[in-house]
């Protein structure tokens, strides 16, 4: 267990390190359970939008400025909760552009 966990640690540090979007890859884990025998990883619930950034190995500031908009518009786009189809239409055309993809590859 205690090695998995440093697996985890590092690979937290390594993608801090060398993308400098803050160790989002930790997020993707939500959970780690061990009960003596087996080990349970329970991952979290993932945005179209921050997947296809992770894809693209671009920080949530490089977007922000692809997009000219804020970090925390970047931020807020990528939340799992998050209607894109609620969203206005310009946020979410400049999303796409800034992400390399559709419009309709977002909305899954």
């Amino acid at each position: 267990m205690k090695k998995i966990m440093e697996t985890i640690v590092s690979i937290y540090v390594h993608d801090k390190d060398a993308m400098n979007n803050g160790g989002d890859i930790i997020h993707l884990v939500s959970s780690v359970n061990f009960d003596g025998r087996n080990l349970y990883l329970h991952y979290a619930k993932i945005a179209t939008a921050k997947m296809r950034r992770f894809e693209l190995g671009k920080s949530q500031q490089q977007i922000a400025e692809r997009m000219g908009c804020s970090v925390s518009a970047v931020r807020s786009c990528e939340l799992p909760y998050c209607d894109l189809s609620r969203q206005s239409e310009v946020l979410v055309k400049k999303l796409a552009k800034a992400l390399e993809c559709d419009i309709e590859s977002l909305m899954n």
